[in-house]
C-alpha cells in the first residue's frame, strides 16, 4: 500500500524502520491504553510478524514534511465484512488531527476495494479514540475482549 493523505504517507514497512518505530511504541504514554511499551527487539519481531507478512497487518506512518516514520497503521481483514482500522503515532504528533485524517483516508481506501464495513476497537478508556471514530461515523457496536468495538458500514 502506498495511500497519501494530506500530511502523510501509509506505505508498506521496511526493517530499516525499526528504529523510527522504536521511538514510538518504547513510549509509555503512547502506549497506555495499548500493552507495555515496546523493547527494541520488541519492535523488530512486530514489524517482521505484523509487517511484513503477506498479507500485512499494519503499515507504516511516515510524516511527509520530515519523511520520518512517525507510527503505524492498522488495516487488515477483521471479519467476513469488515477491515480493521487502527494506528499508533508518536505523541509528538498528537493534537494534529492526523489520526482522524488517516481514517478518513482509509475509509475511502476500503470503498475503492468494495470493504462492506470498517471497525475500530480500542481500550473503553481511550477516549480520544472513541472521538475519532465517533467523529468519522463509526457507530458502537459491542465490546470484545476488553474492547469497545466501533463499526461504520459503508
Amino acid at each position: 500500500m502506498n495511500l497519501l493523505t494530506p500530511r502523510c504517507l501509509i506505505r508498506s514497512f521496511a526493517t530499516n524502520d525499526t528504529a523510527a518505530l522504536y521511538q514510538v511504541l518504547s513510549n509509555k504514554d503512547v502506549m497506555e491504553y495499548i500493552e507495555p511499551p515496546f523493547t527494541f527487539e520488541q519492535t523488530q519481531d512486530f514489524i517482521e510478524e505484523a509487517g511484513l507478512c503477506d498479507p500485512p497487518l499494519v503499515y507504516a506512518l511516515v510524516w511527509i514534511a520530515t519523511q520520518s516514520v512517525i507510527g503505524h497503521v492498522v488495516f487488515h481483514r477483521y471479519d467476513e465484512i469488515g477491515y480493521e482500522i487502527g494506528w499508533i503515532i508518536d505523541n509528538k504528533h498528537w493534537g494534529k488531527g492526523i489520526a482522524t485524517e488517516v481514517t478518513a483516508s482509509l475509509i475511502e481506501y476500503a470503498k475503492t476495494l468494495h470493504i462492506k464495513s470498517c471497525v475500530i476497537e480500542c481500550d473503553p478508556q481511550q477516549a480520544a479514540s472513541i472521538k475519532i471514530a465517533q467523529k468519522n461515523g463509526f457507530i458502537y457496536e459491542t465490546e470484545d475482549d476488553g474492547c469497545s468495538v466501533f463499526r461504520l458500514m459503508l
